[in-house]
Order: C-alpha cells, then structure tokens, then sequence
C-alpha cells in the first residue's frame, strides 16, 4: 500500500511537470528581442533540465528494493576498523566500546593516524588492538589500506569514529554474503544530535525525521535496484576478496 502511494505520488508529480513545461513553452515564452529571447528561453531550459532529472530520480526509485533478513553465516573471520585522527579520545571510547560488544565474533582495530598515547591507553583499556602507520599518506583510504594489508580477516566493517554499532550489526548484516557475487553491504546512518533542521514524527515512540532519510531509505534502496549503491564512508561492511580485486580502497579521495 505504502509502495503504491508513493508511484501514485511520482506520477502526478511528473503529470504536474508536463502540464507546467508544456503550458510555459506555449505561452509564456517572450521572444519580442534577442536579449529577452535569451534570458526567457534559458529560464525555460534550467525548468527542463530541472524536470528531467526528477524524472530520472523518479525512475531510478520506481521500485524501492529492501532485501528480506538472512541468517547468519557461521564461523566467519571479521575484522572492524575504526580510522581516527584528531577525534577526542572520549568520543571514541563510545565507539570502541560499542563495536567490541557487537554479538558476532570478531577483532576490533582502531587506526589511529594522530598516533596518540591517550589512543593507545584506551585500546588497551578497552581491549581493541591499537594501529598505527609510518605516514599519513593518503589519509583515511591510506589508512583502511595499511590496515588491510596486516589483517585477515575474510570481512570487514569500517566505523567512523563518532559511529555506534548496534550490537547485532554483524548477524544482521552476514547472511547476505552467501551470495558469493556480494561485494559489500552499506548501512543507514541515524545520527543522534539533531538540529534545527530535524523534528519528530512521532513524539510518543521518539521517531525522528533527518536529513538522511530520503537518501538511506529511498534513494539507496531504489539504488540496489540497480546494483548501484554508494558507499558513505561508515558503517559498511565489505568482502575482503572484493576489495582486493579493485586494488583496496581507492585513494584519490581524502576522505572514503
């Protein structure tokens, strides 16, 4: 039902669109002089252009596919990163500590690019292995890639330092891999500082609109679709061997 609301939403959106661009074109357009003629038809061109990219959005979201759960593979190796910097030591200490709790077993690194003693207190504090790096080069994807190349584990999870992991994140997220042409698996990010920007749906349940819900709940989902979802630099999981197929993480970007 929700599904068929949302196609019912999309296609009077574009109905509306034709109707506007078609009714702009025919009479609205003013044409009287070169410099008019321009600035008219330019005006029109950005609606146009503007029009066709819902259309697309709208084709690429046509069917929002959300896989159904899969058990969990057993006895796999598992390996999540935690890459840091600068981040204070008392935020990480939510993050290390949530991603050690989490159900499956596993080995928690942090990747500590600021080399910090206080860092490394707190891993042995904790209980997670503590890494570090001749240089920084390449920042965060240079530090995932030194990181893989000392590890073995046959998955691997990537938390931004200021990332939470639920406890079943791993159970929920391995029996996907069974499928063998499975590269990697990205997961909404729900944020729990909100701004101005953000308001609640439901007061009594503490539901939340925020920024990342369109593009986590509709626009990935209609992604998948197409064997075209993105990776957001947190809070994914990924298949070792595919990785090493495309040479690890890319480094041309400074940040994923």
């Amino acid at each position: 039902m929700k599904e068929t609301k949302r196609r019912i939403a999309m296609v009077v959106a574009m109905t509306m669109a034709i109707i506007y661009l078609s009714y702009r074109g025919l009479y609205t357009l003013n044409l009287s002089g070169w410099y008019a003629g321009t600035a008219s038809l330019s005006l029109y061109l950005a609606e146009c252009y503007g029009c066709f990219l819902m259309f697309l959005y709208f084709f690429q979201i046509w069917e929002v596919k959300n896989p159904k759960p899969m058990p969990p593979l057993k006895d796999r190796t598992v390996d999540v990163f935690i890459p840091t910097y600068n981040e204070d030591p008392d935020l990480l200490r939510g993050t290390i500590g949530a991603a050690l709790k989490i159900d499956y077993p596993h080995n928690t690194y942090v990747l500590d690019d600021g080399k910090r003693p206080e860092v490394k207190a707190l891993c042995e504090e904790l209980g997670a292995k503590y890494v570090t790096r001749p240089s920084n080069m390449h920042a965060k994807a240079g530090n995932l890639n030194h990181a893989l190349e000392m590890t073995e584990g046959e998955f691997l999870i990537i938390f931004d330092a200021d990332h939470v992991a639920e406890r079943h994140f791993i159970d929920r997220l391995i029996g996907y891999f069974a499928d063998e042409k499975l590269g990697f698996i990205q997961t909404p990010h729900s944020f729990y500082n909100f701004d101005a920007y953000q308001g609640l749906l439901n007061y009594e349940k503490g539901v939340y609109w925020e920024e990342g819900m369109l593009f986590y709940n509709v626009t990935q989902p209609g992604k998948n679709r197409w064997n075209g979802v993105s990776f957001c630099g947190s809070a994914a999981m990924f298949r070792r061997e595919a990785l090493s197929e495309v040479n690890l993480v890319a480094t041309e970007s400074i940040t994923e």
